[in-house]
C-alpha cells in the first residue's frame, strides 16, 4: 500500500503513532566507504562492485536509439552497517548500508556508465523511520524518463509523512532533472502539501487541500532561470527544496 494512503488509515488510528513519542537513542552509523564503479559492463551484474548487491533493475530506452539501457539500484551488504536499535522500538537491527543510482547506456558491446548518484536515495538512518526506498516499485521507466521515488513515514515520533518523485531525462549526452513532484500529508490534522515542478518549462505548482475532501487551492511559480540539473550534482532526496530557486510572484 503507498504510504500517503497509509496515511489516511493513520489519521482513523491515531493512537498507533504518537507525536510526541519518545526519540530513539542517538546511533553510531559508519560512514559509507564508497566503491569505483566500472565504466562499461557486459550486463547489469557487471557493474556490482564486490561486498554489493543489485536490489533493483529496470530497462529502458533512455537516448531514443532503440536499444535498451540500464537503470540500477546498487546497495552495500557490509555487516557493519547493520546497527543493533537501543531502543528495541521501530527497525532491529537497522540497515543502514547507502545505495547508489547509476544509469548506463546499452550498445553493441554491452553497457557505458553515463551517472550515478550516492545521495538522491536517502540512508535509512532512523529506526522509527520507514526505509525510504521501496526496491519494488521505487523505480519506473515511463515515457523515455527515469522516475525514482523516495519517501518518509514514521512509526513513531512524527506525524508528517513524504512521497517525492524525481523524473530523469537524457540530454545531450547528460542525465538532468526533468521533474520534481512531491505530497506531504500529516496526519494528526488530514493537511495536504503538493509541489510539482517541471524543469523543463520552469513552472512550479503549488497545492493545499485536506484528505478528506477533493477541495485544493493552487498556485503556480516560476523557477529562476538556471542550467538543467544534472543526476550526479543531487543530494539527499529527502532534503532537496524544489522552492529555493523560485520567483516569489506567481505567473
Amino acid at each position: 500500500m503507498p504510504k500517503i494512503a497509509r496515511s489516511i488509515l493513520a489519521i482513523c488510528a491515531a493512537c498507533a503513532v504518537s507525536a510526541g513519542g519518545a526519540a530513539a537513542q542517538e546511533l553510531t552509523i559508519p560512514p559509507p566507504v564508497w566503491p569505483h564503479l566500472p565504466v562499461h559492463a557486459a550486463s547489469a551484474a557487471g557493474f556490482v562492485p564486490k561486498g554489493w548487491g543489485l536490489e533493483a533493475k529496470i530497462q529502458g530506452d533512455l537516448n531514443g536509439d532503440g536499444v535498451p539501457d540500464l537503470m540500477l539500484v546498487l546497495r552495500d551488504q557490509s555487516p557493519k552497517n547493520i546497527i543493533p536499535n537501543p531502543d528495541g522500538f521501530g527497525e532491529d537491527p537497522l540497515d543502514s548500508n547507502p545505495r547508489i543510482l547509476l544509469m548506463a547506456l546499452g550498445g553493441k558491446d554491452g553497457y557505458r556508465l553515463i551517472a550515478s548518484n550516492h545521495d538522491l536515495i536517502t540512508r535509512h538512518t532512523d529506526p522509527d523511520m520507514e526505509d525510504p526506498f521501496d526496491a519494488d516499485g521505487g523505480l519506473l521507466f515511463k515515457n523515455g524518463a527515469l522516475q525514482v521515488d523516495v519517501s518518509s513515514f514514521y512509526d513513531a515520533g512524527s506525524w508528517q509523512t513524504e512521497d517525492v518523485t524525481f523524473t530523469f531525462r537524457y540530454r545531450h549526452g547528460l542525465v538532468v532533472l526533468a521533474g520534481y513532484d512531491s505530497t506531504t500529508v500529516s496526519r494528526n490534522t488530514g493537511e495536504m502539501d503538493g509541489v510539482s515542478a517541471d524543469y523543463f518549462t520552469g513552472r512550479v505548482k503549488t497545492t493545499k487541500g485536506w484528505i478528506n475532501n477533493n477541495q485544493e487551492t493552487v498556485s503556480w511559480s516560476r523557477l529562476k532561470p538556471h542550467a538543467l540539473l544534472q543526476l550526479p550534482s543531487l543530494g539527499d532526496g529527502l532534503l532537496f527544496d524544489p522552492l529555493a530557486e523560485r520567483f516569489d510572484a506567481p505567473s
